[in-house]
């Protein structure tokens, strides 16, 4: 069977007069359109890839949005911010049992689905019981996330945490006993044997050192080696709050990706999540060796984490993917445009980005960053409109109010800057449907659970 549809969204131009057949999950692309099925007025994309996600942090979402009374505030700082921002993720992360993060990866999951995401990378870091014990099946949580994507149908890169020290230095805390490892050799061992038990299901089993405070120089190079070897994707948190600069460069004397670079960490299967406050020099070394970068802007508009260099990213050519990581908001579409906007506010100028590198649009910037960039990232192969490339895509209503009179031309930029969510109508994965006119057919079960989560998370939270 062959479908065509209004538009057809190849190399980040919008083509009409295109129709593909789906073999075995499969694109098989054609110009011939003549006995092919048409969708009508749909628009048809690759779909999303969402490079960085912490799926459990969706329970506190709206529950941060208060001022911090005085006594209660974290040392770091009597104000509020990231560091207290974590207090309240702390309570979270120790309250929630193992079925309960089984319900509310399910609806992280099936919210992503419902916006066009169809790859996940989950930055996986709840690993033991509250009291820091671990499951008699060590992987017990890593598996239940790879699970609940699996039921929702999206793919997705497990991005097992590694966590050992509670601060450069420092021993972990209470509320950080749920995230430790005792040794790089547990860590490393727990690690293969998900890569072991996943082969087959198109699962890509990462590694992700947590960040230059959780990590030293010796765990470090140990998963270095274990990435390089099994030619698997490595993230890391670097370079998010200022106050992560001062603390590595007091103690280390270098600057956080500058440490990850003399240490061996960085390299092609490397991506930095957040660079904030990335030098010229750190940029510099992440182009030399050719990293990535995940952004996350809503996230960081939220917790106030600062301005990204963006401009300096691009120019450096270093490829630049998306996260929604604690879920804030889920929509790489919003996403994409406060790294646009952002740079207006700054600058007081419009169209920054294009100017900048010379492009004629916006949209042709950030078209890749929804999709190619953080396929490279999580090393998934998925997804690009493309003969022999996996069916990920999804479909946008041209009708909806938001596209409504869009052409060719102007479609890219309003999608950026202007679609909302309910825009997408049906999203597959490998050619299999897995959202159906917005809807999917475990919704409301997975909606009910949620709820039923949250009514308890009010009691300690």
């Amino acid at each position: 069977m062959k479908w065509t549809a209004k538009y057809i969204l190849i190399d980040s131009v919008f083509q009409e007069n295109i129709s593909f057949e789906i073999k075995a999950g499969r694109f098989v692309m054609s110009r011939d359109c003549s006995d092919a099925i048409d969708l009508g007025d749909v628009a048809i994309l690759p779909g999303c890839v969402n490079a960085h996600s912490h799926a459990f942090q969706r329970v506190i979402r709206g529950r941060t949005e208060h001022r911090t009374p005085r006594n209660q505030s974290p040392a770091e700082g009597l104000e509020d911010n990231f560091w207290s921002w974590r207090t309240a993720m702390y309570s979270a992360a120790q309250g929630l049992t193992a079925d309960e993060i089984s319900k509310v990866a399910e609806f992280t999951f099936l919210e992503m689905a419902q916006s066009g995401i169809t790859s996940v990378g989950e930055f996986h870091y709840l690993h033991n019981q509250p009291d820091g014990v671990p499951y008699i099946n060590e992987n017990e949580l890593a598996d239940r996330m790879i699970e609940a994507a699996k039921k929702i149908g999206i793919r997705i890169t497990l991005l097992n945490v590694a966590y050992h020290f509670g601060g450069i230095g420092k021993t972990p805390n209470q509320a950080q006993k749920r995230f430790v490892s005792k040794d790089v050799r547990s860590y490393l061992e727990k690690t293969n044997t998900l890569r072991t038990n996943w082969k087959g299901h198109d699962v890509v089993i990462g590694y992700a050192p947590h960040s230059v405070r959780a990590i030293d120089e010796h765990w470090l190079g140990a998963i270095s080696d274990a990435a390089q070897y099994y030619d698997a994707p490595l993230h890391i948190h670097a370079s998010e709050q200022r106050g992560e600069v001062k603390d590595s460069v007091a103690k280390r004397g270098l600057s956080p990706i500058e440490w990850i670079y003399e240490n061996g960490g960085l390299s092609e299967r490397t991506t930095i999540v957040h660079a904030n406050h990335a030098t010229r020099k750190e940029i510099e070394r992440m182009a030399e060796t050719q990293a990535n970068i995940c952004v996350c802007p809503t996230t960081e508009r939220n917790l106030g984490d600062g301005f990204l260099p963006i401009v300096d990213f691009l120019k450096s050519k270093i490829p630049v993917c998306l996260g929604s990581d604690s879920h804030s908001q889920i929509d790489l579409f919003s996403d994409a445009r406060l790294l646009e906007y952002n740079d207006r506010l700054l600058v007081e100028k419009r169209n920054v980005l294009a100017s900048e590198l010379d492009r004629a649009t916006t949209a042709e910037i950030l078209l890749p960053m929804l999709s190619k960039n953080g396929s490279r990232a999580l090393r998934n192969g998925a997804p690009a409109i493309a003969d022999d490339a996996s069916a990920d895509f999804f479909t946008v209503d041209l009708k909806h109010r938001t596209l409504l009179g869009s052409d060719s031309e102007s479609l890219g930029a309003n999608i950026l800057l202007s679609m909302t969510p309910d825009t997408i109508k049906d999203v597959f994965v490998g050619g299999k449907k897995i959202i159906q006119n917005g809807k999917h057919k475990y919704e409301d079960d997975i909606y009910s659970n949620y709820e039923s989560v949250m009514e308890r998370v009010r009691s300690f939270s």
